[in-house]
């Protein structure tokens, strides 16, 4: 858990003059984490990457952030249903594209191929479920389904994402 500061507009009483305006207040920003024996640690969502710097903090360690090769696991894991592309020198610079296998799409199939990618969606055969996954350069969401806990997380990390990892 962080204390943050926010400012919001609302309401200020002071004595007999009220007028609306900004104040600062203070707010609580908290995480789920999860460490593993295998030296290794989970954030719930992007909200909770502080919980990084907190575990550095109070264990006095440096704790290096997953770093995924999306281009191995477009090639790996074909039937992308989404993906995000930045940088491109053509008239298209970046963009985001829905639908199923998309680098078999005529129009931007190649331009997906191509392209540096900041974002794909594999489907992932994995325990004999298939997952909707989203995987980012540091990150990864289990889509479908849509109850995937914490040890399946985890187990998914280990036994699969952790070879695409930089």
């Amino acid at each position: 858990m962080r204390e943050k500061f926010v400012t919001r507009e609302g309401v200020i009483v002071d004595n007999s003059d009220v007028s609306i305006g900004e104040r600062e207040e203070t707010t609580w920003v908290w995480t789920e984490f999860w460490l593993s024996r295998d030296d290794f640690m989970i954030v719930k969502n992007s909200d909770g990457i502080f919980a990084f710097d907190l575990v550095e903090r109070a264990t006095g360690s440096d704790i290096d952030r997953v770093s995924f090769d999306l281009e191995d696991i477009v090639s790996d894991y074909s039937g992308q249903w989404m993906g995000s592309i930045e940088n491109r020198p053509d008239n298209v610079q970046s963009a985001t594209l829905y639908g199923d296998d998309i680098e078999d799409d005529g129009d931007m199939g190649d331009a997906f191929l191509n392209s540096s990618k900041n974002q794909i969606g594999p489907w992932i055969n994995y325990n004999g479920q298939e997952l909707k996954v989203r995987v980012g350069g540091d990150w990864f969401q289990v889509l479908k389904p849509g109850d995937y806990t914490r040890e399946q997380y985890l187990k998914l990390y280990m036994n699969v994402l952790s070879a695409y990892t930089t």
